[in-house]
């Protein structure tokens, strides 16, 4: 093997200068292609661990450009190109700009946990499949929880979080996600059990920190729970999905006649409104409906006999 000389180990340690200067201004984009470059470089001076670094940094920058550019690094790819690439890497320290205005010496190994973290999370929230949704999320939730409550560095920059946050409180929004695709099987068929797996995702919403959310569980959980007892069969109804309130002519008399005979006052809402399970009141639309549909048909029959009428009396004109 050739001696290599000061020159070029000047043009190596000159290459790696004028990458960091480059991340320094903001440019990431550049700055990548840079360090990329000087790989070679520094393998050629048997500088194994500065080229691990310059490769590591010139995946890393990539994401760092996209979040300038006020991109969503999962829709853009770079982060999972980031994890891809950097996982086939040892284990080091690097002293890197991070997005945010971070700067200092982070750990790979750390880093790749939270990109897997938020990577199995887009995927739990995006499948179609619920069992395969829980299982991401659960994966997520380790990785998350493996941080704890330091900070993480992307989460501010993705679609699933949107927001600052440490690695425990994201990995509570996964167990409210949790909680909430579970609830959502039961929703149809058994609302008692859908409730309370709701109760436990808003519980961890709150512990998140998403107040707006734990708000809106909760609001969903009133829903489930409301009973009412339909005016035309008299089955009690529970779960707001299950029963529609309707307009109708209910009145004092009509109220003051179910108190006197002890009936169930939750037939109606009011004076003018009473609750029909879904069946009846579907029963009432689709009979509504094919009435409302054979009146139409008269309608439209006559109206066409009426346009006939009227061209037969503009051709008798027309021939006068």
């Amino acid at each position: 093997m050739s001696r290599l000389s000061s020159k070029d180990v000047e043009r190596c340690e000159s290459k790696l200068e004028d990458a960091e200067n480059t991340a320094r201004i903001g440019d990431f984009g550049k700055a990548a292609k840079k360090y990329a470059d000087a790989v070679e470089l520094c393998m050629n001076l048997g500088w194994e661990k500065e080229a691990q670094e310059a490769l590591l940094l010139s995946y890393l920058y990539p994401c760092n450009q996209d979040v300038k550019d006020k991109k969503d690094l999962l829709e853009t790819g770079s982060l999972r190109k980031f994890l891809e690439n950097a996982s086939k890497l040892p284990p080091m320290k690097v002293t890197a700009y991070m997005p945010g205005g971070f700067f200092g010496e982070f750990d790979t190994t750390r880093l790749l946990t939270e990109v897997r973290g938020i990577l199995y999370m887009n995927l739990g929230l995006t499948s179609p499949n619920a069992v395969d949704a829980v299982k991401l999320l659960e994966a997520a939730y380790d990785h998350f929880l493996e941080i704890g409550d330091a900070p993480l560095i992307f989460s501010r920059y993705v679609s699933c979080l949107k927001r600052r946050t440490t690695g425990n409180n994201a990995a509570l929004e996964c167990e409210g996600h949790i909680e909430f695709i579970k609830a959502r099987q039961f929703m149809e068929v058994e609302p008692p059990k859908a409730t309370e797996n709701l109760i436990a995702a808003a519980r961890a919403y709150r512990a998140a920190r998403l107040y707006d959310v734990a708000k809106s569980v909760n609001n969903r959980i009133q829903e489930l729970r409301a009973t009412r007892k339909c005016w035309m069969c008299g089955r009690e109804i529970q779960s707001a999905d299950h029963f529609k309130i309707v307009k109708a002519d209910v009145g004092s008399y009509f109220e003051n006649l179910l108190r006197q005979r002890n009936e169930d006052m939750r037939v109606i809402d009011g004076a003018s409104r009473i609750a029909l399970c879904n069946p009846c009141y579907s029963a009432i639309f689709y009979e509504a409906d094919r009435i409302a549909r054979g009146y139409h048909n008269i309608a439209m029959q006559a109206i066409a006999a009426l346009e006939a009428r009227i061209r037969q009396l503009e051709a008798a004109v027309r021939r006068y």
